[in-house]
């Protein structure tokens, strides 16, 4: 089984023309050929589906190095993640959590088990706002403060 990783959303976690997507940084020592997300409604008594969406993953391994640690980085833009099409009046704000499934090929010969491949791969995830494009220099210090010290003294938003 590989990995997956559910993030809560914050309240009025989208803010029209603010928001600019997702920031997905992921390690693994296996290869991830895609990523699959689903936009979680906050209510799942009105019968309204997740957003399913899949992002192909582009692996040169030229550049990898067998003994590294290869850290991957990808952008995943809200026209990337909300189908308006299928919003059927709702907006992003509708959707509480967000679910990344990190899918790739598995090689028996190396002899894993399903288990094992969780426990290799590491991620975070990064709501990102335009309002954030100066340095941060502050470090957050706890997982539910809502905002860091930064240059700009404007709000970071993390999850």
């Amino acid at each position: 089984m590989w990995p997956s990783v559910l993030v809560d959303l914050p309240e009025n976690w989208h803010e029209s023309d603010n928001f600019l997507g997702l920031a997905v940084c992921y390690s693994s020592e296996y290869s991830i050929d895609y990523i699959t997300t689903d936009l979680i409604p906050l209510s799942c008594d009105d019968g309204m589906p997740s957003m399913t969406q899949e992002f192909a993953l582009s692996n040169n391994s030229e550049l990898d190095d067998a003994d590294a640690c290869n850290i991957n980085f990808l952008l995943v833009p809200l026209d990337g993640l909300w189908d308006a099409s299928n919003a059927n009046g709702k907006t992003p704000n509708d959707y509480g959590c967000i679910e990344f499934d990190f899918i790739g090929e598995i090689d028996d010969d190396f002899g894993e088990t399903d288990d094992d491949f969780g426990e290799k791969t590491k991620f975070g995830v990064r709501l990102l706002y335009k309002d954030e494009s100066e340095p941060c220099i502050g470090i957050r210090k706890s997982r539910d403060e809502e905002e860091a010290t930064c240059s700009s003294s404007k709000k970071q938003r993390q999850i």
